[in-house]
């Protein structure tokens, strides 16, 4: 496995996610953008992302060929519907990809949020610690001594949030990163 290298491949913000993390990465790791049917048998990267539009058409596909090579199905969605079902979608890209995580979005706002998300999710897999910039060393210094056994509950990490007086989001951004995981879900969810 080269574990520096991200493969980006796809339809749609292929180019533009690849150009985007090339940025965000810059000197830490090789960005690969591979079609998805010319994919290179011996290619075993840190991390691979696949990105997808016209969800409903592209997962009645057989994506099964990709089961095991994608980590990441970043899904842009449109201009979301009232028929459709983003969980259905979520599900079945998990399915048919074998992907841990899918992120759908639609408008710039949530293009860049799903690029930031991406951007994150690869420098946790090649370099552990590394931080992006714009990430508050105080942030990160609190969440790592809140953390035990490299879990915090999920209202302390809220709490953590209102003490150092930023958005939830930006704790749970550093406990991504740190790969420290959340318990005791107040929504249930994990």
């Amino acid at each position: 496995m080269d574990a520096r290298t991200i493969v980006v491949t796809g339809v749609g913000a292929r180019v533009a996610l690849a150009a985007e993390l090339g940025k965000r990465l810059e000197g830490t790791a090789s960005i690969v953008e591979v079609n998805a049917e010319e994919w290179p048998e011996p290619l075993t990267p840190a991390m691979s992302v696949l990105t997808m539009e016209a969800p409903v058409e592209l997962a009645q596909e057989d994506l099964s060929w990709l089961r095991g090579r994608i980590d990441l199905v970043l899904v842009d969605i449109g201009v979301p519907s009232e028929g459709t079902s983003e969980l259905g979608l979520e599900a079945k890209m998990k399915e048919a990809t074998g992907a841990s995580k899918v992120l759908m979005y639609h408008g710039e706002e949530g293009r860049s949020r799903a690029f930031r998300k991406a951007a994150d999710m690869a420098l946790s897999r090649i370099g552990g610690c590394i931080m992006p910039e714009e990430m508050p060393q105080v942030v990160i210094d609190a969440v790592k001594r809140e953390a035990v056994d490299n879990k915090i509950p999920c209202r302390r990490a809220q709490e953590l949030a209102g003490e150092l007086g930023v958005p939830i989001a930006l704790v749970g951004r550093a406990l991504d990163l740190l790969k420290i995981k959340i318990t005791s879900c107040q929504l249930g969810c994990f």
